[in-house]
């Protein structure tokens, strides 16, 4: 990938967890040009020593003897994750930069054709995500081909006073307070190399350096308070006996294990509104995400199923959720203060994912000390925003 000019390119790396990154590299080329490496960026600003005020200043290189050959092997070591220049390769008019990432950016990292040119981007948070067009150039009207953001602007505000999420008996401990989330009002991701961008094609958004990268910073509108109330009406007989069905797997909960599952009525309330959809943009998605310990769950608005759920343990991308805006063509009571949905959970005993049910190690519920659990944790309203970037032409 090209940066400032065709001579200089860009290798992007993702540490692994664990492992101290190194590099090698041959000291000549395919051409048979001497090759050089510095540590960092070798333009970054140094103080009167000769010390690096900033960049990636632990970096180090060794030289190794490839037998009798007359060339050797560069060592890249003591390389600090981040998103500065770990070290510079030069050979002949070429440049060669190269980054390695943290390894909690492996996820959040995209590569790409964007206004032209092969970029990176990084998203700064897990639950912001991009959605890129094909960009084979600007079309037949010279219009530039829009990148889509999409990201969760909700931001859960904890109750006054916690909600306990109770077990299997009892049901004063399964009330909550609201839920209730606010809305961020902006996003960032980085970008390399760097072009201005814009929502409007008019004015070009906030950008800071971030390493080597630009952190771009993305507004949002805001929206109204997003609340959820939640009341156990019904407790859980004691746990379904599992058997295995005929695919070896264990078998799903039946009808009739349904009927002696814990219920819970949910509550949504849009700031009062009647329908919250004058009060967020078209582009805006709500969802109903629910964190809870069980065997599964089910979701149901009357009579009609929205979505049902295995206990997995994921938080974020992965848990228990159901499109509300998605759903509201044909529910459209979704999108409007008052609604009430049931929640139905079944409990899980510890010695079923002992033996018969798989949850990745760490992600198993916390118990609470019992061989059984059923507990509601949180319910909340995401938003998710989506906005289109266009390169800014200046």
């Amino acid at each position: 990938m090209s940066r400032n000019a065709k001579s200089t390119r860009v290798l992007v790396f993702v540490a692994i967890p664990g492992a101290a990154p190194e590099i090698a590299i041959n000291s000549l080329d395919s051409t048979k040009n001497d090759v050089h490496v510095v540590p960092g960026d070798p333009n970054d600003i140094r103080d009167e020593g000769g010390k690096k005020k900033k960049g990636n200043a632990t970096t180090s290189i060794t030289m190794e003897a490839n037998g009798d050959s007359a060339n050797g092997i560069f060592h890249v070591l003591r390389i600090t994750p981040s998103t500065e220049i770990a070290a510079t390769v030069t050979a002949g008019a070429s440049i060669l930069e190269i980054i390695v990432l943290p390894s909690n950016m492996s996820d959040r990292i995209w590569k790409t054709k964007f206004d032209g040119q092969d970029r990176v981007f990084i998203s700064t948070d897990e639950e912001i995500e991009f959605v890129f067009a094909d960009d084979g150039g600007d079309d037949a009207l010279n219009t530039p081909i829009p990148l889509l953001l999409r990201a969760n602007t909700s931001i859960h505000l904890p109750s006054s006073a916690p909600s306990s999420a109770g077990s299997v008996s009892g049901l004063d401990s399964q009330s909550s307070p609201p839920t209730s989330s606010m809305t961020i009002p902006s996003a960032s991701m980085l970008m390399l190399p760097y072009t201005p961008l814009s929502t409007n094609a008019l004015n070009a958004l906030p950008a800071e350096k971030d390493g080597a990268f630009m952190r771009i910073t993305v507004p949002f509108s805001p929206s109204p308070s997003l609340k959820v109330t939640w009341q156990c009406t019904k407790a859980a007989a004691p746990p379904r006996s599992l058997s295995k069905a005929p695919s070896g797997k264990t078998q799903e909960p039946t009808a009739a294990d349904w009927e002696l599952a814990a219920e819970w009525v949910l509550s949504l309330d849009y700031q009062g509104a009647g329908d919250v959809r004058p009060l967020i943009e078209p582009s805006d998605e709500l969802r109903l995400a629910i964190r809870y310990r069980g065997d599964s769950a089910r979701l149901y608005h009357g009579q009609t199923l929205l979505t049902d759920n295995w206990f997995s343990g994921y938080t974020g991308p992965g848990q228990m959720e159901v499109g509300l805006s998605y759903l509201s063509g044909e529910i459209p009571a979704l999108l409007q203060s008052g609604t009430n949905l049931t929640l139905k959970i079944l409990p899980l005993k510890r010695s079923d994912l002992e033996s018969n049910i798989y949850v990745q190690p760490g992600h198993w519920p916390d118990f609470e000390g019992n061989d059984t659990i059923l507990a509601l944790d949180t319910v909340e309203i995401l938003k998710l925003s989506s906005t289109s970037l266009v390169a800014l032409s200046l």
